[in-house]
């Protein structure tokens, strides 16, 4: 799909190449061995390093710059790659152009354009910065701050439920190429995340099916307030759990009155008190039980 894509578009068009580096990464990550992505990488790094050697040729450092990011993208170990890289350094405004894309970053770090927009955010930059200075002290340290911020945004958007965002997030981070490890953990947050909605959920259904066999307390750890109180434990604020919870009690309070209404007393009260522990809120069940108590057992009539 990748190969057709840049087939179509040219290796020209800066959206298709971009999306092709992030497929052909992703698919080494998959599989490190593989022989497609690496051959497709290769061409693609020689292709932008070729471009990047033209630009130097005419004296334009910032296109040869922007070039070479691109090609370090694809390959950075490019014997391609590391030749013009080192032209690029030695051009006499190199060191200028770096200084200007520096301030620039910083001043996108400053209006929190991290990884967004395309083409104008401080990550991209760095990266523009590390292609032809890979040891620049102030574009890695940087780069290091705009992943630690993009994980404390992907926390904040995790707490308030934002799934969407971190995906979006995520996606940009791969896109732009970010360090391996930044885009591990936020897939890795990414993945907690969603497992816990999937568990929150199955254990609704499981619940809602429990309920409905009526194993609302037995047999333990197989019934439905079991798996409620999980719910509650992975999702405090769960109001389905908690209506459940509640709903369950009023059965089990329901219960408790019919068999002390046929005379089961010593039933109606172990009823009465699930219902209590379910839910201990509830003043009405809490006087009923005071007034049970205070009758004494007399013993269940069958």
């Amino acid at each position: 799909t990748t190969q057709a894509l840049l087939g179509s578009h040219g290796l020209d068009d800066q959206p298709a190449v971009t999306a092709a580096i992030q497929a052909f990464q992703e698919a080494l990550r998959l599989d490190p061995a593989q022989a497609t992505a690496k051959q497709e990488l290769n061409r693609l790094a020689e292709h932008y390093a070729q471009l990047a050697n033209g630009s130097a040729d005419t004296g334009d450092v910032a296109a040869a710059m922007n070039f070479l990011e691109r090609a370090t993208t694809a390959n950075a170990s490019s014997t391609d790659v590391v030749s013009v890289r080192d032209r690029v350094q030695r051009a006499a405004s190199a060191q200028q152009e770096i200084a200007v894309l520096l301030q620039q970053a910083s001043a996108y770090r400053a209006a929190g354009a991290l990884i967004n927009p395309p083409g104008a955010n401080a990550a991209e930059i760095y990266h523009r910065v590390l292609a032809t200075d890979p040891n620049n002290a102030i574009a890695n340290q940087g780069l290091s701050e705009v992943v630690a911020e993009l994980l404390t945004r992907a926390t904040g958007f995790l707490a308030s439920g934002q799934i969407e965002a971190v995906r979006a997030l995520n996606g940009r981070a791969s896109e732009i190429g970010l360090a391996d490890t930044a885009i591990r953990e936020l897939k890795a947050k990414l993945n907690a995340e969603e497992q816990r909605i999937a568990d929150v959920a199955r254990l609704l259904d499981e619940a809602r099916r429990l309920m409905a066999e009526g194993m609302i307390t037995e047999p333990p750890e197989k019934n439905a307030v079991a798996r409620l109180l999980e719910v509650r434990r992975l999702d405090p604020a769960n109001t389905a759990a908690r209506d459940m919870l509640g709903a369950a009690a009023g059965r089990l309070a329901d219960v408790a009155r019919e068999a002390y209404d046929a005379g089961m007393k010593t039933d109606a009260r172990h009823y009465l008190e699930l219902a209590l522990t379910v839910t201990p809120d509830v003043p009405e069940w809490r006087a009923l039980r005071d007034s049970w108590s205070a009758e004494g057992d007399g013993g269940n009539r069958q």
